[in-house]
């Protein structure tokens, strides 16, 4: 679940395992526009804080078992 998104610096997701327990945060470098998990990985579509706002897709790895 998404808790902070900052139009200048970074943005933050809460992860949760299946239990519901949490699990921990993820801090994603700028702005965060959608994210999905694909089994155990965290994919987020980002807009950078550059002055074109270039859009990229970065992945992040969930650890085993949550």
């Amino acid at each position: 679940m998404p808790t902070q998104v900052d139009r200048a610096g970074h943005s933050y997701i809460d992860v949760f395992s299946l239990e519901p327990e949490y699990v921990g945060t993820v801090r994603v470098v700028d702005r965060m526009i959608d994210f999905d998990v694909l089994g155990e990985t965290l994919v987020v579509l980002v807009e950078g804080s550059d002055l074109e706002g270039t859009r990229r897709i970065d992945w992040y790895e969930i650890p085993t078992g949550i």
